[in-house]
């Protein structure tokens, strides 16, 4: 790649010229020469992106999983801004997936042969204050709690020079960060302004030339600053961002901007107030402030005892509710009781004079803060009861039932398509002025509601949704582009016709369904993912699976600790079978054959709440307007989960009657023809031909190239690695099960030794060396002088095997993302069976036979017949049995590898100076001892 002369050309013309050229040719022409897979997707997506990037328009572009949609975007964007010197922006759902980023662009690069500079953008709660832990410190101190101390000790060192969180080396609990990070900055007033971590991060993510990765929440506040004219957070100076994930957008925003009003905040509010009034003189504002205290308590405790009743009664009892309406005539009252002495507290507290007051500036700030917290409560107290037309209120809680201390007050705008047009879409900063502003790239693997129509009806629940401009002047609508995976070869849908209706006969619909997942679990030997529209059908089938005690382990997703914890666990026994809701029809990644099969229990359509009744109030035909886009998205993200790779196989079954044959409702064929596995049937039967042949052997068939068909009883290291001095391997004899496994590594490694993550690369690396070890029977120590193989970091298979458990641990725990985690503990396991077949004792042995070999015994024992044999060829001398020692002189030396208490007691009592070499298997290590 050269960099094209851009000087005395217009931006469309070098865009069109320079970008799309280079695009072009990047995918066509230079990534084929390196041996990648030409990607028509990809190739078309980043295109697309490059037309909307000349003509300045808006693009939005749905991308099927496999397409590589980061390389598509990242590309055009990585060339402008290598052309232009403007920084661009990539807003991702999660920081693992900004850091899997990180490694995609530093592949590019290489590819590119230009180094942007990258700020891997966090927000405040993401660092280490030095004032905060400044105040932690002397807490603690006071208290003398050594433990405590300790901590702040390591803090105090460490948010000097670090900062960020995710570069602790100590655990810290979430307690003690929350009051450690960086809340509210004090910017320039803090007295460490000039040697903060957090302020030099925030300047880089303003000032940088380059490419700023961000999350969601980040993006949406700057955003929201810059409208509001307010301390933005990223550079003014942005040309393109791009928002992976964009199906996300409207629910990112809501939860951006949304205020959060608890019994606990007003709380700590009002006391605040009552400290201010009684410094400052004014205590005869305290006896409102106690009626504000004690009259809150009564609205929260109203607003738990409403979403209560809303839980066990009609249509909410037993879904995946989480927003429950608020009955105004119930608060009514006491609202307006609120309001009043809310009102007076605030005029009050503004009227309070603290010219003459010590600590003046303290208290000034004290001031502006309480009167800000207090007009809030106020405001959102007063949009619950009096029906505004901007804003949407409703209640929320955590646990189990709602009470005064987990339940939330709601309040967020009614139009949030509006919202994000003003965000994202604008095309004035304001009447009178036009500013160049942002062009967005949008991509996702569901974006699009329907399947037939031009461009627009196909996008049509998201425009609506967010805003997107539908002029063609401002947007681009691209075609869809789907994955690349063989769908039709590799899945198969299941769906069911006899089944009770879910809604109107639950729970005889969740009696056939528990009866059904015991034959599909059973078929595919567990590893299955079980998706419900709600929390209680999930814990009834969890229940009766368990009284069932099936040979698998069942796991159920916990809505009290990490995700994460269950989908490791679900990852490790491979056999398992995981229940889950809410998130885990979008949040999960399990490549491989540990998840074969993904049942949906019934259509996830989406539960009445505020915001759905809301979206349905204002459409001419809510049914098809609103619920059946919403589930057709959430039904493409949870059937995404079963095909994550190439390689990937299995099941989507779908036991709702709606969509099987006896029904002919008019949204039917717009699931059909939304899910990518268009193979389906309701004939059990063809579900377990298809399983036998597609899932349960698809690891046994394995193709490979480099071996030119030699046999493994044939075939030696010259023929195989071109190394003319290692051990010729004829006379090894192996199993089926050996061969198997060395083919699947083998082809493992070839796959990936070029992946796009320098993880996985690496990892590849290390288990191509410990193959060669396993092939050569030599330690990898030996392998480096004999094979001329340099930067060899393990010194024997087990150490290579734990350094690989060790290195994914430690990325898991950094929230690295790798893709082939699971193919990579499969193939571990693989390297254990494989070293304990009887070849790697002959190999082995070879060696240190061949080794001693230098030195100056006479005889060596062997226990083996195959030892033997080799010990006579090396040497070209007679080994010895055991029986045989007795008699020999008794100033021979002995070596020995196996280890026998009566032999070597035996030896040792005749006179005979015996060193025993042990090899222990299991750990690979050699213990010598000398006798």
């Amino acid at each position: 790649m050269f960099k094209k002369d851009t000087e005395k050309k217009g931006t469309r013309e070098i865009i069109e010229k320079v970008i799309t050229n280079e695009v072009y040719e990047f995918f066509v022409d230079f990534l084929p020469k390196l041996g990648f897979e030409e990607r028509e997707g990809q190739q078309d997506m980043s295109l697309d992106i490059c037309e909307a990037m000349r003509d300045n328009q808006h693009i939005m572009v749905e991308a099927g999983v496999g397409i590589g949609k980061s390389y598509a975007y990242l590309l055009p964007l990585m060339i402008y801004n290598r052309e232009f010197k403007e920084p661009v922006v990539v807003s991702t759902s999660t920081i693992s997936l900004q850091e899997q980023l990180m490694d995609d662009i530093r592949a590019v690069s290489k590819k590119l042969g230009f180094s942007p500079e990258v700020i891997l953008a966090k927000g405040m709660s993401h660092f280490g204050c030095r004032l905060r832990v400044e105040e932690y410190g002397s807490k603690v101190l006071l208290e003398e709690d050594f433990k405590k101390i300790k901590i702040y000790n390591y803090l105090k060192s460490w948010v000097k020079d670090i900062g960020d969180r995710a570069k602790l080396t100590q655990e810290i609990s979430e307690d003690i960060w929350d009051s450690v990070n960086v809340k509210n900055c004090l910017f320039n007033k803090c007295k460490f302004y000039n040697e903060c971590v957090f302020i030099d991060k925030r300047n880089k993510m303003g000032n940088t030339d380059g490419i700023i990765l961000c999350n969601h929440d980040l993006l949406i506040v700057d955003t929201h600053k810059k409208l509001r004219k307010e301390r933005d957070l990223l550079s003014n100076r942005i040309r393109y961002i791009t928002i992976d994930e964009a199906h996300n957008l409207e629910g990112k925003v809501r939860g951006v901007l949304q205020e959060e009003l608890t019994h606990n905040k007003c709380f700590l509010i009002f006391n605040d107030t009552k400290f201010f009034l009684k410094r400052t003189g004014n205590s005869k504002e305290i006896e409102n402030i106690n009626l504000l205290i004690k009259d809150i308590e009564k609205y929260f405790n109203i607003l738990a005892n409403d979403i209560n009743e809303q839980m066990n009664v009609g249509e909410f009892k037993g879904s995946e509710q989480s927003r429950f309406n608020i009955n105004r005539n119930k608060v009514l009252n006491i609202s307006r009781k609120l309001i009043e002495t809310l009102d007076n507290v605030i005029k009050n507290v503004g009227l309070v004079d603290i010219v003459n007051i010590s600590e003046f500036e303290y208290f000034n700030n004290l001031q502006d803060e309480i009167l800000e917290d207090l007009k809030r409560i106020k405001e959102d107290i007063y949009n619950v009861v009096y029906d505004n037309f901007d804003t949407l209120a409703w209640g929320e809680f955590s646990g189990k039932k709602a009470e005064i201390s987990n339940t939330r007050l709601m309040i967020a705008p009614k139009f949030i398509n509006k919202v994000i047009r003003k965000l994202f879409f604008r095309d004035k900063e304001n009447e009178f002025e036009m500013v160049n502003l942002p062009k967005m790239i949008l991509t996702s693997a569901t974006l699009t509601n329907k399947f037939q129509g031009d461009m627009k009806e196909r996008y049509s629940y998201i425009i609506k949704n967010i805003g997107f401009p539908e002029e063609e002047s401002k947007g681009i609508l691209s075609e869809p582009k789907e994955s690349p995976f063989d769908y039709d070869n590799n899945t198969i849908v299941y769906y069911k016709n006899k089944m009770p209706h879910p809604m109107k006969l639950r729970e005889d619909f969740l009696k056939e369904s528990i009866k059904e997942i015991i034959k599909l679990v059973e078929m595919t030997k567990g590893k299955t993912l079980i998706l419900f529209a709600s929390k209680e059908d999930m814990n009834l089938v969890y229940k009766e699976l368990i009284k069932r005690e099936l040979p698998y382990k069942i796991l159920k997703q916990n809505p009290y600790s990490s995700q994460e914890n269950i989908v490791t666990t679900f990852k490790e026994d491979e056999n398992s079978i995981l229940l889950g809701t809410g998130i885990f029809w979008e949040g999960i990644n399990i490549p491989g054959k540990t998840l074969s099969q993904v049942i949906v229990t019934r259509l996830p359509f989406p539960v009445p709440d505020p915001i759905i009744e809301f979206k349905r109030s204002i459409s001419k035909s809510p049914l098809m307007e609103v619920n059946v886009p919403e589930m057709i998205l959430k039904l493409r993200q949870g059937v995404g989960r079963l095909v994550r790779n190439v390689k990937d196989s299995g099941v989507v079954a779908i036991l709702d009657p709606r969509v099987g044959d006896d029904l002919n409702l008019e949204y039917k064929e717009m699931i059909w023809n939304a899910i990518p596995m268009k193979n389906r049937t309701s004939d059990i039967k063809v579900v377990k031909k298809f399983i036998d042949e597609k899932v349960i052997k698809r690891q046994d068939i394995i193709e490979i190239k480099s071996i030119n068909d030699v046999s493994f009883n044939e075939f030696s290291t010259k023929r195989f690695f071109g190394e003319d001095n290692l051990f010729n391997l004829k006379t090894i004899k192996c199993s089926k099960k050996f061969e198997e496994g060395v083919l699947e590594i083998i082809k493992w490694i070839s796959n990936n030794q070029n992946n796009t993550n320098s993880k996985t690369r690496e990892i590849a690396e290390r288990m191509d060396k410990m193959l060669k070890c396993i092939l050569c029977g030599i330690p990898l120590e030996n392998l480096e002088i004999e094979g001329k193989l340099k930067n060899m970091e393990l010194l024997n298979i087990s150490n290579g095997i734990e350094q690989i458990k060790r290195k994914l641990l430690i990325w898991k725990r950094k929230r690295i993302n790798i893709h082939e985690e699971e193919d990579i503990l499969k193939l571990l396991r693989i390297f254990k069976n494989i070293r304990s077949e009887n070849y790697s004792n002959n190999l082995k042995y070879q060696y240190y036979v061949n080794k001693i070999k230098n030195k100056d015994e006479k005889h060596i024992i062997f226990q083996d017949e195959i030892l033997t044999n080799i010990g006579e060829r090396v040497f070209g001398d007679k080994c010895l049995y055991e029986s045989e020692v007795f008699n020999n002189p008794k100033d021979l030396k002995v070596v020995t590898f196996n280890y026998n208490d009566n032999i070597i007691k035996s030896l040792v009592e005749t006179g005979i100076s015996c060193e025993v070499i042990l090899y222990e298997f299991e750990r690979d290590i050699i213990i010598k001892k000398n006798r």
